[in-house]
């Protein structure tokens, strides 16, 4: 009777020999905002350990009586003062609270920029241990249009003996990204024995309005009919065509 009581309460402290580990981590690894949202909300849970014992119980509402403080990091793609306003801090548990938020101000810059990312990453906790995930990835949409991308003007007349000549393309507004336009040649011109240029697109460097590239008339000093050469615009990366999208010398 005695061995069986020995048994017994060793069963007991093995069962009730609860493990009081309190984790903390993000509630979710990823999170996706329009840059018009004015502030958004990320959640920082507290979790005890689920073993008990030889037995495994979920206890997610277990929670500190102590307060707990974390401290966070922010990087990512997106820049402060211009895509949001979260700077690193520290979050807070109070005494039996199990959810925190970190808000993050959120900016929109009229500006088409793409996506940009705001990471979040937990510190060494003061009262807790870190869970999973220990980062968090707050991806924010940017809502405005790409700039649309056209010749300034759609035709011109030029002598063979011109040499080199500028076309300018122009953007309806800056970029924060840069814009990439891919070129094509044709018309009764003919490349290498009327003209040639240097490459094949043209880039416009974010903050710019406007970009140039050169052509280089060739005169083969031969009596002959007029020629056109005639340019067109590819589609672009990070920019819309827009309606002047074809450009016709007259040579």
């Amino acid at each position: 009777m005695k061995f069986f009581s020995i048994l017994s309460s060793v069963f007991l402290l093995l069962l009730c020999g609860c493990d009081s580990t309190i984790y903390v981590a993000f509630q979710n690894s990823t999170q996706t905002v329009l840059e018009t949202e004015s502030v958004v909300e990320i959640p920082v849970q507290l979790n005890r350990s689920p073993q008990i014992g030889f037995i495994n119980f979920n206890s997610p509402n277990s929670i500190s009586n102590k307060e707990i403080k974390v401290p966070y990091t922010v990087s990512g793609t997106a820049v402060y003062g211009v895509n949001h306003r979260l700077s690193a801090g520290t979050i807070v548990f109070p005494p039996g609270k199990k959810t925190a938020f970190i808000k993050a101000p959120i900016l929109h810059n009229l500006s088409y920029e793409g996506d940009k990312t705001l990471i979040l990453t937990l510190g060494e906790p003061n009262g807790a241990v870190l869970g999973n995930p220990t980062s968090t990835t707050v991806t924010i949409q940017d809502v405005d249009i790409p700039p649309k991308v056209n010749f300034l003007t759609t035709t011109q007349t030029v002598s063979e003996a011109s040499g080199n000549i500028s076309v300018t393309l122009s953007l309806e507004y800056a970029s924060f990204k840069d814009i990439t336009i891919p070129l094509s040649f044709g018309g009764t011109a003919t490349q290498g024995t009327n003209f040639s240029v240097s490459g094949t697109s043209l880039t416009i460097p974010a903050g710019q309005t406007t970009g140039t590239f050169n052509i280089t008339l060739i005169d083969d000093h031969v009596l002959q009919p007029d020629k056109t050469l005639i340019i067109n615009l590819g589609n672009p990366v990070n920019a819309l065509l827009g309606t002047n999208t074809s450009f016709t010398f007259t040579i």
